[in-house]
């Protein structure tokens, strides 16, 4: 599987600015044997602009998001002979923020007895394989391991003090991984908001720190200028409400104009 990107993560919350670069990638799950820990020391050890870095057991792909935040690598070669592990990986990739939406629906559902939700959502995956079921085992299994049984089936039990990563959190934990890996054009647009912006001197920690380009899930501006986001995702049978809008639209209106233009129609008839 491969993947361009540049990009940067990040900055620590008890950093400066000048961290942005160099701070800790995003992390969505954990995984026993991840070589998070010792990324830096692996990189250190990587030629001087690396064209493509390959990962062959890539696991939580911790080199990959070490080398793409630090702009060690300009390509990357995701591999993993766990082949649920891989179909995950391709959503994160692909589809970051449906993976989200799935991720919070399961996480929401828990609350009534989560032990009981992670057996039968354990039981879920084995028959179906469904990438968003094993991004909420991974969340809850005991210290990241990963253990299949003789009919390659997951039989890692839970950890029941632990509901997993909060939704919130995990969508701006997928949402900077596929920004990272993937989003080549979303990387050359907040490569130049960071280059321009005016923040760029004054190195104003908190500044970073509510600005969408380091921190997606909580943000308040965009390099200093107020702004707001919605990524909105049609999935099944909702493509039918996409392709209906679509046309409403017609040549008036690109569709996130359309969605203003609604929604801007909707708040008037409120306020009347």
């Amino acid at each position: 599987m491969q993947r361009s990107a540049t990009g940067r993560t990040r900055p620590r919350r008890s950093g400066s600015a000048d961290d942005i670069g160099s701070a800790r990638p995003p992390h969505p799950f954990p995984y026993q044997g991840s070589k998070r820990a010792i990324a830096g020391h692996i990189l250190s050890c990587l030629p001087a602009g690396a064209g493509r870095l390959i990962e062959p057991f890539a696991g939580s792909a911790a080199v990959s998001l070490a080398a793409a935040a630090r702009r060690r690598a300009r390509r990357f070669w995701l591999n993993d002979s766990n082949a649920p592990l891989m179909a995950l990986w391709a959503e994160i990739l692909e589809r970051p923020e449906a993976l989200a939406a799935d991720y919070a629906r399961l996480w929401r559902e828990q609350r009534a007895d989560r032990k009981v939700f992670f057996f039968r959502v354990r039981e879920q995956f084995n028959r179906t394989r469904e990438p968003h079921l094993l991004l909420y085992l991974l969340a809850r299994i005991v210290e990241g391991s990963v253990r299949y049984n003789a009919e390659g089936h997951l039989n890692q039990s839970p950890d029941n003090r632990r509901f997993g990563m909060h939704p919130h959190r995990m969508r701006g934990q997928l949402l900077r991984v596929s920004d990272l890996l993937v989003c080549a054009s979303a990387n050359r647009a907040k490569s130049w908001s960071c280059e321009h912006c005016p923040n760029r001197e004054r190195k104003d920690a908190e500044t970073c720190r509510t600005c969408y380009r380091a921190f997606p899930e909580d943000y308040r501006q965009v390099a200093t200028r107020e702004a707001r986001r919605l990524d909105i995702v049609w999935a099944g049978r909702e493509t039918d409400d996409y392709d209906a809008s679509r046309a409403e639209a017609g040549g008036r209106d690109e569709m996130p104009e359309f969605v203003k233009r609604v929604l801007r129609s909707r708040s008037a008839k409120r306020s009347e």
